[in-house]
């Protein structure tokens, strides 16, 4: 979920295919895991989400925080996996791996001591993926060095430069591979490029924002709750019209302008 706040991965494969029409949605909340994905009350399930979005391919990320619980509990997890992947139902599908905890300082525990789980819970999630016939992109092996410096603030969360790393391998295995300094980016200096790398990536986020206020709107009780009957939530003329959901719709205007501002600066990069 964090990865909307950085945007990298949107933004190479925007800018490296930019004829391609790509849509981002991230549709990750809080605390979910392969066992339960947690809404509020009346929210839409996994595939009406998913039909809503119009969605034709979906990156699962899951395994991080399951791996905590060791490769004693592989089979459940699978399992929960495989009902969660029945319920995306026929569209294409990449299943991501979970990378390796780093060592944090202390009195942080240190998580890299699980690592020997996190290489086995990779391993199940690219069996599966060949079961399944989707695609697996590891983050556990990349083909870029190790930066010198921390992924992580805490081990577990990821910072700028993790952002980065992750999200450039993710872009290599699907064909987006970044040659060292080709877009001029350094997550840490902020460095921005001459192929406007920066400018495109700064609307990403803008469009980012946009969606998450969409997506998850202040106050869901009164949008499609258990308060839609609320009087403050209708029109105080005439109690049969509910305001909010129409409200609500204009975001997706304003979704479309920054699409087609992203796609425009992606052209002029390409052409450039």
């Amino acid at each position: 979920m964090a990865a909307q706040e950085f945007g990298y991965l949107e933004t190479i494969l925007r800018m490296k295919f930019p004829t391609l029409n790509l849509r981002f949605r991230s549709l990750a909340h809080e605390g979910d895991t392969v066992f339960e994905q947690p809404r509020d009350y009346n929210y839409p399930g996994i595939a009406r989400q998913l039909d809503e979005t119009a969605a034709t391919v979906v990156l699962c990320y899951f395994g991080q925080m399951e791996s905590l619980q060791g490769s004693a509990h592989l089979r459940e997890f699978i399992a929960a996996y495989e009902k969660l992947l029945d319920k995306i139902g026929e569209r294409r599908v990449m299943l991501v791996s979970p990378f390796k905890f780093e060592r944090a300082k202390l009195p942080l525990p240190d998580l890299s001591v699980h690592n020997g789980d996190v290489l086995a819970y990779s391993s199940a999630i690219e069996a599966l993926s060949k079961k399944r016939r989707t695609r697996f992109l590891n983050l556990v092996e990349t083909k870029d060095p190790q930066p010198s410096g921390p992924l992580t603030s805490d081990g577990l969360q990821l910072m700028a430069s993790g952002h980065w790393h992750y999200d450039r391998a993710i872009a290599a295995q699907l064909g987006a591979g970044l040659a060292d300094g080709q877009l001029g980016v350094n997550p840490q200096s902020g460095a921005l490029s001459p192929l406007g790398w920066e400018q495109t990536r700064q609307k990403v986020l803008a469009k980012n924002r946009l969606w998450f206020a969409y997506y998850r709107p202040m106050n869901w009780a009164f949008l499609g709750g258990d308060r839609t009957d609320q009087p403050s939530s209708r029109d105080y003329r005439d109690p049969k019209i509910r305001w909010f959901p129409d409200e609500m719709k204009k975001f997706l205007p304003l979704l479309e302008r920054e699409e087609a501002e992203i796609t425009q600066l992606a052209a002029r990069a390409e052409r450039n």
